[in-house]
């Protein structure tokens, strides 16, 4: 994610959360609710336009694991990893070590470029090229004409991702179905720190497991029954994987996202549930959601927040 847009992210978190604690411990007025909608109007666009940005989901277009050794890697059915059939027959190959690091065998045709994540300037790519190891924030990336593809790494696993940056799917998303907001999901929780942090053991949507630390849970109440989720670290920001009675049926089956700002001097966190979105598994086939833990399954049906319609 791009630092612009997590400081956007982190703005617009601040600025409604200090509205939302002061407004949570008694009833909106007709004017707060008012302005709470278009808030979370803005941030539902705001939402679609991530999505469809070029580092968002929506152009993913393959996702293929890596194993050790040489793999060959284009459109013709004889290389190891195929890609779609608008690349070219052949594109290089990708040269796992025994140390996990990956380098890049270029073609002499088609002409290949590389760039840093981040950055605009590109290079050719040379005959042979470190593309990833431990020591790197990023892989470097390989592009050719509207494709573009990296190395990511999720648990011991590495993969190359591939994005299509003319995918007709950027063009067909135009809403998210969502439940009606609802000020009534806008709920101030109670942070509990664990001491020392909890390991927790997350697994993605692919069936690898890894461990993440936890600091603490977000405990509240609603309608007179008390709840609780753990929570990860992101930053500036806490993230939740969460599933609920309305999962797998109205709501997408993976569960479903949050992200809320820490807590401040009185350990209260604000947890806006109209703020709960899908997983990008239901936008490409090609991302590695993490699914709820057991203990985040909650035996409540939250009604806000993103629904599920069909997958892509």
């Amino acid at each position: 994610m791009k630092v612009s847009t997590i400081i956007i992210r982190l703005c617009f978190l601040s600025l409604i959360s200090s509205f939302l604690l002061t407004s949570c411990d008694h009833k909106m007025s007709a004017e707060e609710v008012a302005a709470y909608k278009v808030a979370h109007q803005k941030w539902q666009q705001e939402r679609i336009e991530k999505l469809k940005a070029p580092n968002g989901y929506v152009n993913l277009a393959g996702l293929y694991i890596l194993n050790k050794g040489l793999s060959a890697f284009g459109s013709d059915s004889s290389n190891k990893i195929v890609f779609p059939e608008k690349a070219p027959a052949f594109l290089g190959k990708l040269r796992v070590t025994n140390t996990k690091s990956v380098l890049y065998e270029a073609p002499s045709e088609p002409v290949v470029m590389m760039k840093e994540a981040g950055k605009d300037s590109t290079w050719e790519a040379p005959a042979l090229q470190l593309v990833y190891d431990d020591s790197m924030r990023m892989s470097l990336q390989m592009s050719h004409e509207s494709l573009t593809w990296f190395v990511i790494k999720r648990g011991d696993e590495l993969a190359v991702r591939l994005r299509d940056f003319e995918s007709p799917k950027l063009d067909s998303l135009q809403s998210i179905d969502s439940y009606p907001v609802d000020v009534n999901w806008v709920i101030t929780a109670e942070f509990e720190p664990y001491d020392p942090p909890k390991v927790l053991t997350i697994q993605n949507i692919l069936g690898i497991t890894y461990e993440q630390p936890s600091p603490g849970r977000l405990v509240f109440e609603k309608d007179g029954e008390e709840y609780a989720l753990d929570v990860t670290e992101e930053g500036d920001e806490f993230f939740v994987t969460y599933a609920d009675e309305t999962t797998g049926e109205e709501t997408y089956g993976g569960g479903r996202y949050m992200y809320t700002t820490k807590p401040n001097s009185s350990g209260e966190v604000v947890m806006d549930f109209n703020k709960g979105y899908n997983p990008p598994c239901v936008y490409t086939p090609f991302a590695t959601c993490p699914l709820p833990p057991p203990q985040n399954k909650l035996k409540v049906a939250i009604l806000a927040g993103e629904k599920f319609a069909s997958h892509y």
